[in-house]
């Protein structure tokens, strides 16, 4: 399998420039894609382009993907590169240069809804958020603790700060009694918590776990002070869990049922060789990431990895879009998308 990464971001202002409002797929394609024209994908497929974030939730799948599919013959190559922003997701994908794309759920369902000509697949990623603080306040797993107190949320509007949002005001708390302050990326706030500019922060993994061991490194002592899928769960009555993240593939991809099922089968058989975080893998994730891989094997139980088929757990993701909608519709392109958008398992 080769494997590529790449930073794309002056394909932004192109990809802006197209806007999604009624727009459709008449994927083109190079003759290399997969751009099957029926459902039996006879013969294999030149290359299948992968297209994810440069997070180790999304990342870590991708050191494995791909393996079934190249032995198993359904295609030749396997190209893994990153997008950096969602202007240039939607140019990948509107443009035909995408064959799976994974995706923030909301992400997928804002396109969707847009009329950009793709479904989502599954969820793979089910919440790994924290906020991290003193040491002494750890597992409290209380929200009040940061009232009067100056917290770093990472990407405004996006995923970290509209599940802060959502909690924060679902326990009874007034989001203008903290002070938050906002950072364009997780990397940017994970510096300057390091730093002692913030004793307070809202983080992912993997930037958490570096976060608390660099500071403790540095002789502060924090930790994990909210387990934010815990907090999930208490608000909602349901498990301690949120479908965060996915893959989405265009149409295309999505007709052709041979295909979509072998993606889905390599997709599950990758899940499952990251889980097991045993020494090869977290090498492997390592060469792919450049994060430690003592980090990637602390971290991999907290990325709550697991491959569920979109119309499985089309309730949860319904329940997930119907909450951050009351934080912003917007987000999700103003309603829930219909059922066409959360494809069915073709291996049933």
């Amino acid at each position: 399998m080769k494997t590529t990464r790449r930073e794309l971001i002056a394909w932004s202002a192109a990809a802006a420039a197209l806007g999604l409002a009624g727009c459709s797929t008449d994927s083109g394609g190079d003759a290399g894609s997969a751009a099957p024209s029926d459902s039996s994908s006879p013969t294999p497929i030149e290359n299948l382009r992968v297209w994810v974030p440069t997070t180790l939730a999304f990342m870590a799948p991708m050191a494995a993907f791909g393996d079934r599919l190249t032995s198993e013959g359904t295609v030749r190559e396997v190209t893994v590169d990153n997008w950096a922003t969602v202007d240039v997701l939607t140019s990948l994908l509107l443009n035909g240069e995408a064959d799976v794309a994974a995706t923030p759920s909301y992400v997928s369902a804002n396109l969707y809804n847009k009329g950009a000509g793709i479904k989502l697949a599954a969820i793979t990623v089910w919440g790994m958020l924290y906020v991290i603080g003193p040491k002494q306040d750890e597992g409290s797993n209380d929200l009040a603790l940061l009232t009067g107190q100056r917290v770093g949320v990472p990407l405004p509007g996006n995923m970290p700060d509209l599940i802060f949002r959502y909690l924060v005001a679902q326990k009874g708390i007034d989001i203008e009694d903290i002070d938050v302050v906002s950072y364009n990326d997780s990397q940017e706030l994970m510096n300057a918590f390091v730093s002692g500019q913030l004793d307070w922060a809202v983080l992912p993994e993997h930037p958490a776990t570096v976060a608390i061991a660099q500071s403790t490194q540095q002789g502060r002592e924090v930790g994990r002070v909210v387990d934010m899928q815990q907090v999930w769960a208490e608000v909602t009555g349901s498990d301690a869990r949120f479908p965060m993240a996915g893959i989405a593939v265009p149409d295309a991809v999505a007709a052709d049922t041979a295909l979509l099922g072998a993606i889905l089968d390599d997709m599950e058989q990758a899940v499952e060789t990251v889980n097991a975080a045993d020494d090869d893998i977290c090498a492997r994730i390592n060469e792919f990431t450049q994060v430690d891989a003592a980090i990637v094997k602390q971290v991999i139980p907290r990325l709550q990895l697991q491959m569920m088929p979109a119309a499985q757990c089309k309730d949860e993701l319904t329940d997930f879009y119907e909450r951050l909608a009351t934080v912003n519709p917007e987000i999700i392109g103003g309603q829930v998308p219909d059922d066409a958008f959360f494809l069915t398992d073709p291996r049933e």
